[in-house]
């Protein structure tokens, strides 16, 4: 077992960031792909949660950049990180 250490929220300056996470789940790897193994639900409450702060931040008129899941040997991580600039 590992643990990562992740920022939920980032500001520098005027850049903003923030992340929806999910829970680490093994990959079967296939030609150097990872194939997922019944981890639908996993998906499902981490796009609730993405759903929810893209709500929000459209709701500010803030179009944030997304990014997706991380792949570490036999393991992914499945996490969206948005970034936007937002000025005070």
């Amino acid at each position: 077992m590992a643990l990562t250490r992740v920022s939920l929220s980032r500001r520098e300056k005027n850049e903003w960031s923030t992340v929806a996470l999910a829970e680490d789940y093994p990959c079967l790897l296939q030609n150097g792909n990872c194939r997922r193994n019944g981890v639908r639900r996993i998906e499902q409450n981490k796009e609730y949660v993405v759903s929810y702060i893209r709500q929000q931040l459209l709701s500010l008129d803030i179009h944030p950049a997304e990014s997706g899941r991380n792949h570490a040997g036999a393991l992914s991580h499945l996490k969206t990180e948005f970034s936007f600039y937002f000025e005070r």
